[in-house]
């Protein structure tokens, strides 16, 4: 299947291609965020247009110490506090902007 937008087929096609921040919150997620790091940075977007932030929401496990392999490709945020809206909260925070919904 393929995504037109603006008429165009492929991302390379587009004029303006708009920049785009991926947000993943993880919760003890050792045995996953690194499987679900490298399928995102395989994606077909430009990398000067797309960003990933990764939020750690008080992971007890080796979670950390993955993300941190990943650190020039990947941005991380640490909310001590867990709950399902906090990683939206400490991205907010973090790079002092609004999230839309």
């Amino acid at each position: 299947m393929s995504r037109v937008w603006a008429g165009a087929t492929d991302i390379s096609e587009m004029a303006d291609t708009p920049n785009i921040s991926v947000i993943v919150p993880v919760y003890n997620g050792e045995e996953t965020v690194e499987a679900c790091i490298q399928s995102l940075l395989s994606l077909d977007y430009p990398e000067d247009h797309f960003e990933l932030i990764f939020v750690d929401n008080a992971c007890t496990d080796r979670t950390a110490k993955i993300l941190n392999k990943y650190d020039l490709r990947v941005r991380t945020c640490f909310e001590p506090k867990r709950g399902p809206a906090r990683p939206a909260i400490a991205v907010c925070a973090t790079l002092g902007t609004k999230l839309l919904p």
